[in-house]
């Protein structure tokens, strides 16, 4: 629905959808402009973000967001659900939407693909959050955590 209204305003945009399909039945998704393309490899998944105009995150439920950060660090801007991990991992960098307002996901879609500037500012910042993120960060955040569960259990003794 998104991007059938997005398209409506004048915008040329396919929808790529890329992998397995998700969980119950999605409607609309006979439209000429969408184009499934099951799994692919990770050759083929760079070149499609990076061709993309935005990257959409849709989520009801995301578990870490590893889509979202896949984007920003490919310079494609996301637009991603204001729920669960989605907006930790996204911050400031990307547009978070409540994912069941169609209006509103189509309303950034149309932003972002005729605000040449705006895009452009999406894209600066999401590769920038992107960088934050790495194993090495994640290792010591994890090695945090541990640290203060063992002291909380000790503690508890």
């Amino acid at each position: 629905r998104a991007m059938e209204n997005a398209r409506s305003k004048g915008n040329d945009l396919g929808l790529v959808l890329v992998g397995p399909r998700g969980w119950g039945e999605v409607s609309g998704l006979d439209k000429d402009f969408v184009y499934e393309v099951g799994r692919v490899s990770d050759d083929i998944l760079n070149a499609l973000m990076r061709q993309a105009t935005v990257y959409c995150v849709p989520s009801v439920y995301e578990g870490f967001g590893m889509p979202a950060l896949e984007a920003m660090s490919r310079k494609t801007p996301v637009i991603a659900s204001g729920v669960a991990s989605l907006p930790e991992v996204v911050g400031d960098a990307g547009i978070l939407l409540d994912p069941l307002d169609s209006t509103a996901w189509a309303n950034a879609i149309d932003n972002l693909a005729n605000d040449e500037k705006y895009r452009q500012d999406q894209i600066d910042r999401g590769f920038v959050r992107a960088k934050s993120f790495t194993w090495e960060s994640s290792a010591r955040a994890h090695v945090a955590a541990y640290r203060e569960a063992l002291r909380h259990w000790r503690s508890k003794k």
